[in-house]
């Protein structure tokens, strides 16, 4: 019999601002906070963020965005303004 699926419900707008602040945020440590195995937080951050997301390995590492795409229509409109 397979293992059930754990599901975990992460505060992406609290990680991204812990981000934007210069913290360094890691998954063991999200994952510490959630009581929850790594592997469980890095799959829900990889589904949400996509491509946007860059996991750093080492001493200096942590979860890096980078910066959302957009549109070639947007940025027309952005800067028809």
């Amino acid at each position: 019999m397979p293992r059930p699926m754990i599901n975990v419900t992460l505060d992406f707008t609290d990680i991204e601002a812990r981000i934007a602040k210069g913290e360094r945020v890691t998954v063991k440590h999200i994952a510490d906070e959630m009581n929850v195995s790594p592997t469980v937080v890095r799959r829900a951050i990889e589904a949400h963020y996509a491509n946007r997301v860059v996991f750093k390995k080492g001493r200096t590492g942590g979860i890096n965005l980078k910066a959302k795409e957009t549109s070639t229509k947007e940025t027309e409109t952005a800067m028809a303004t």
